[in-house]
């Protein structure tokens, strides 16, 4: 199909404009981009920061592990839901501190827990 020069301008001035507009949205579009990162991270150190408190036992509690997923560090804890042998995971952001202090605080649960079946395996002799 061939063009006359009216039309051949016509349609330069349209390539034009849409480039100028693609260039914009995609200036915009990395504006966005940089907005929600920053408001993700700023949720992800409110949350490293919260202090959070366990009680394992109560949870019945049985592994406290650390996995990086979705750009960010993770501690989950697995547990056994309430009344049942179903498996939950309960998964929140936190520091690397505080996350060892919780798995310090499930170690000394899991000593203790080793300690009851001995003293109980004990008292039936």
């Amino acid at each position: 199909m061939l063009f006359n020069s009216v039309e051949r301008r016509a349609l330069l001035k349209k390539i034009e404009q849409l480039e100028q507009e693609k260039i914009h949205l995609e200036q915009r579009l990395q504006a966005r981009d940089n907005e929600f990162k920053e408001y993700v991270d700023s949720v992800h150190d409110k949350n490293r920061s919260a202090d959070m408190s366990f009680d394992f036992k109560l949870m019945r509690a049985f592994s406290v592990e650390r996995i990086y997923d979705h750009n960010h560090w993770k501690t989950i804890v697995g547990y056994l839901r309430p009344g049942t042998d179903e498996v939950g995971e309960w998964s929140f952001h936190c520091s690397i501190e505080r996350h060892n202090e919780i798995a310090a605080a499930f170690a000394e649960y899991i000593k203790g827990k080793k300690s009851e079946v001995s003293d109980r395996k004990r008292n039936k002799r």
